[in-house]
């Protein structure tokens, strides 16, 4: 579904079509209604989908499960969410080549390609996965809802401040979203698939050597003879017989 919606969003962006004609009058609304205050909130609010706090975030949060769980398994899929994300949304940056909002109306300074946002895909796969981790590790449905409920309001609130401060069009945040969350979607099938291939494979019985065939000898033949050498018998010819029955005496 979310891979479904990046296609559609993706689609628009590159045709300039349907969802893409709001882009415009949705960064002129938060433009018109700034305030001081909202704007500090809002600084802190996209800091949250920082590569650099994402990082930070990711190491701590898999130390201390390998610390309770004795496990790397938790580490590894937060590297691999953050990694996955940041590689996806800089490599749809290059193909898309698409321009940010104006740089007069932005609060800071933004650089780089907008589609799909990079602080709503990282964000969403990151606190996504966090949520995913701490619903396995509990049976309790309340805590299940409340971890996926605040990685939905943090995610979410990545993805309007990128809007008010200028960073970027509707669309892009919308495809950081779905982004982050296709991603996020395989990579709980991906660890539960591995661990599965492992243990098939030190399952399986070892493989058979294949069947050889014993050398194949000649019949024996004769002997050798006392000398050494192999004994042959003289055929008897018949010039031999002659001789011996001329020498024969006659009976009498």
């Amino acid at each position: 579904m979310a891979g479904w919606a990046f296609g559609a969003l993706l689609q628009d962006v590159l045709a300039h079509d349907e969802l893409a004609r709001v882009d415009a009058p949705v960064q002129r609304l938060f433009v018109a209604h700034r305030e001081a205050w909202l704007t500090w909130v809002m600084r802190g609010a996209s800091n949250l989908g920082n590569t650099a706090a994402l990082a930070g975030l990711v190491v701590a949060a898999g130390l201390a499960w390998r610390w309770r769980a004795r496990s790397w398994q938790p580490l590894g899929l937060l590297v691999a969410a953050l990694a996955g994300a940041w590689g996806l949304s800089n490599i749809t940056k290059q193909l898309t080549h698409r321009p940010r909002p104006p740089a007069a109306e932005a609060i800071g300074h933004w650089t780089g390609f907008t589609f799909p946002s990079g602080h709503a895909t990282h964000a969403t796969a990151v606190y996504g996965m966090l949520a995913w981790l701490a619903a396995a590790t509990t049976p309790r449905w309340g805590r299940k809802v409340t971890g996926w409920t605040a990685a939905v309001v943090v995610c979410g609130l990545v993805g309007v401040s990128r809007l008010y401060l200028g960073a970027h069009w509707l669309t892009d945040v919308l495809g950081g979203l779905a982004l982050g969350a296709a991603w996020l979607a395989g990579l709980p099938t991906l660890a539960r698939t591995i661990p599965t291939l492992r243990t098939a494979d030190r399952a399986a019985p070892p493989a058979q050597p294949a069947a050889t065939l014993p050398p194949h000898h000649p019949p024996p033949g004769p002997g050798p003879g006392p000398g050494g050498d192999r004994l042959v018998t003289p055929l008897a010819t018949p010039g031999h017989h002659g001789a011996a029955n001329a020498e024969r005496p006659p009976n009498a």
